[in-house]
Formats: C-alpha cells, structure tokens, sequence
C-alpha cells in the first residue's frame, strides 16, 4: 500500500518485558505483578460479539491474556454489547482495545486521521507532534515529502509506543472447484467478478 512506511519488527521478548516491569517495581507475586499491593491488571474492551465477517473477539482476547500472562500482567476482559463498545472506546475507558485501520482505499490517511489527531472521535494517541505530523502528511502534494511526512508519523509513534499491533487479522477467501477464474483480490474493496464462472 503507498505510504505504509518500513515495516517495524514484530515480537515478543519477555526477558526484556520482564526486566522493564521489574525496574518498575512490579514483583512476582504466585502468577501476577503487584505493585504496592495492588495487581497489575489491564481492561481489554471487547465487543460481545463478532462484527459480520470478523473473527470471534473473544479468541484473540484469550490469547492476548494469555501472552501477557507469562510476564505477570493480568487482562481483565470487558465484553459489551456493540453500542457500548464504540462509545466505550471513544470514551477511554479501557487500557487496551482492538482497532483496526479502514484498509485500502481510505488509508493510510483515513486511519491516521481517525487515530492520531484530537478532532476525530475516541482517538488513540494524540500528541503536539503526532497531530502535526498527520497534518504534513495528508497535505503533502509531492509524493516523496508525503512518503517521508508519513514515514516521521509511523516511526514517533513506535517511539512513544503509543500503538502498539497486536494481531494481524487474516482475510480469509473460499470458493467451490465449480468456480472458475477467481482470483484473491489485493483489498477488500476490490473484489473483481470479471472472468469468473460458476459451472
């Protein structure tokens, strides 16, 4: 996707993650982190139920849970009706939610604005920098200063670990061996018909 920037490394590194929570001051204590007797627990928002065509929210929240687990963090999963969900989430009231970026057309700068500014509902993370570095971005008119706009934005971003990716939710496509000439689209919007036959 244009302006998607250098893909960071993805991992999980629990010697250092046990090592920051110790400098922190959180101990072991049985299975959970406890800070002047009090556990260190996270809410995860979720909604009830799945979205149409979406994985099952609860899947990804156990496992979530059970990740940060192994370095002493408790999840605390808040399930809520869909309604709730969206204002909760625009509210704050959670320590960690799912989003997801709208995907090609609209991005990348249909999510960043949803994200990083201050006039977007429930946004993620809003600083002085991130919010001017939207606005360089997604005025840009020369394509290699938007690249770079966007590139600054991703990388301040990672640095204040103001959103971190969890998950990267698959696209899943099936046909039948009756139809012929399909083939897995580049998005989701692009769902190309053309040449395909059932028969």
């Amino acid at each position: 996707m244009p302006d998607s920037g250098t893909d960071l490394p993805d991992y999980f590194d629990q010697a250092a993650a046990r090592s920051t929570l110790d400098a922190a001051g959180y101990t072991l204590d049985g299975g959970n982190r406890v800070k002047d007797g009090k556990r260190l627990s996270l809410k995860l928002l979720i909604p009830a139920t799945p979205a149409q065509g979406q994985l099952d929210p609860r899947s990804m929240a156990e496992a979530i849970a059970g990740s940060l687990k192994e370095v002493g963090i408790a999840v605390d999963i808040s399930p809520v009706d869909a309604a709730a969900y969206y204002d909760e989430r625009a509210e704050g009231t959670y320590d960690i939610t799912f989003f997801e970026g709208l995907g090609a057309p609209y991005d990348p700068s249909g999510s960043v604005v949803s994200m990083f500014t201050s006039g977007a509902r429930g946004p993620l993370w809003v600083t002085k920098a991130t919010e001017d570095l939207v606005d360089k971005a997604v005025f840009a008119d020369d394509p290699t200063a938007r690249a770079a706009a966007y590139q600054k934005l991703y990388d301040e971003v990672a640095a204040d670990a103001g959103f971190v990716p969890l998950v990267y939710r698959p696209r899943v496509y099936a046909t039948r061996d009756t139809v012929k000439g399909f083939t897995v689209p580049p998005t989701d919007v692009d769902l190309e018909l053309t040449g395909v036959t059932v028969g």
